[in-house]
């Protein structure tokens, strides 16, 4: 793409990893049509980016055997970037068309492993040998991929995952099997965290917030606020929401908002936390938050 050209890029995801280091994924406007997308290192406040010919939906950085980065379109292929060099990897069963299980949503990790989950139940982790099904008890081939379809994944161990996705889903995996939680919720659930074994936080449309564990989940919803809440993030031991029309905070008690005390007003869309800071990712403003005050990064090709 020529450099004259238009380079404003509206923010898909975002990775913390560490307090010098981030990466974010985003796509340029101009080029919202085509698969196309642009990863930006943001290291010591400076800019470095690389593109793909790929939409990319949801990112993952590793620390360990090598640092790299996992970029996930959601047909399930996934470019591994490490040390400038770029591998691509491919969630064999995801994606549309014959045979095909229908689009993935999130690529996570858990205790030094990596997970996707996706429509019709899917749900897969990484190994030596690929990307491979953890979805027995879960997965269903022979439904609409958008009646089981799960859009986040969190856990505190290979034995304590949970997964959420539209219509209220819940599943917990407890280290030996699947199970199907009681729902409290009929709404979309857009994104869990798991604090610890007992505490897990889910939200979602209309407002919907709720913390519990297993099948008991206490709600702190507040439809009264219009919001469908995208991420839920802990950062230092407290949830925070992200919503279109800005950040939240659940204080122990109920949801209040964020005052960042930023101009512009940041929205918000995703939501990471690493090494004493918390970054928001919203589709337009970019922000992070040390535990006493937001900072506003201002990106160099946006208005």
């Amino acid at each position: 793409m020529d450099e004259n050209d238009n380079a404003t890029v509206r923010f898909a995801d975002g990775f913390v990893f560490n307090k010098n280091m981030v990466l974010i994924a985003s796509q340029l406007v101009a080029l919202e049509d085509y698969d196309h997308s642009r990863i930006f290192n943001y290291k010591d406040g400076q800019w470095k980016k690389f593109d793909l010919d790929m939409v990319v939906w949801s990112i993952c950085g590793v620390e360990t055997p090598a640092r790299a980065l996992f970029s996930m379109s959601r047909d399930g292929q996934i470019d591994v970037s490490s040390g400038g060099s770029h591998k691509i990897e491919n969630v064999r069963d995801a994606g549309v068309g014959p045979g095909k299980l229908g689009y993935v949503n999130q690529i996570a990790g858990i205790a030094g492993q990596l997970y996707v989950c996706g429509g019709s139940g899917q749900i897969y982790r990484r190994d030596s040998k690929g990307w491979e099904h953890f979805d027995q008890g879960v997965l269903d081939k022979r439904g609409d991929p958008d009646a089981i379809d799960l859009l986040s994944i969190s856990g505190t161990s290979g034995k304590d995952i949970y997964s959420v996705g539209k219509h209220g889903l819940i599943f917990h995996y407890d280290g030996k099997s699947w199970h199907r939680s009681d729902s409290p919720a009929p709404y979309n659930l857009y994104s869990v965290r798991c604090l610890s074994p007992a505490e897990v936080y889910i939200c979602g449309d209309s407002g919907a917030f709720f913390k519990g564990y297993g099948n008991r989940w206490e709600n702190y919803s507040r439809p009264d606020l219009n919001e469908e809440f995208s991420a839920v993030e802990i950062f230092q031991d407290v949830p925070y929401l992200a919503a279109p029309s800005g950040l939240y905070k659940f204080n122990g008690q109920k949801i209040e908002k964020v005052s960042t005390k930023l101009n512009p007003a940041p929205d918000g869309f995703r939501l990471h936390a690493n090494d004493g800071v918390l970054w928001s990712f919203g589709t337009d403003h970019l922000c992070y938050f040390d535990g006493k005050k937001w900072t506003y990064v201002k990106h160099p090709d946006n208005p």
